[in-house]
């Protein structure tokens, strides 16, 4: 049998909108894996490191969040230049579907990390 800890599954998140994962975002989930949510989170930092912005922007939080969800997220080429491995490393943590998403494991294992 599962014990409760066992579940990475959350059914309420608080936060800042825009760092909101697109499966919190649509209204027809009632739970998220609390580790996918993270590393979109993760993946949400980075980009705002790299870019001095957000990837999804609106102007209330219903709209932000209708963008993460509906969105495709743009990596800027033109604002400065990121290696190929930072690049591939972000394309990773902002799957839109989070059984896509790079995991915890193998985000440990990128080359770009242990550079």
């Amino acid at each position: 049998m599962d014990h409760p800890e066992d579940s990475d599954q959350v059914k309420a998140t608080e936060g800042t909108f825009h760092f909101m994962s697109p499966e919190e975002c649509d209204p027809e989930n009632v739970s998220f894996g609390a580790k996918a949510i993270d590393v979109w989170a993760l993946g949400v930092t980075m980009f705002c490191m790299l870019f001095n912005k957000t990837p999804f922007w609106g102007e209330t939080e219903f709209q932000i969040m209708e963008n993460i969800r509906t969105q495709a997220v743009v990596i800027p080429e033109d604002v400065r230049p990121i290696s190929c491995e930072a690049r591939e490393l972000l394309t990773k943590l902002l799957k839109k579907d989070f059984k896509e998403r790079i995991t915890i494991p193998e985000l440990m294992a990128n080359p770009w990390l242990r550079a």
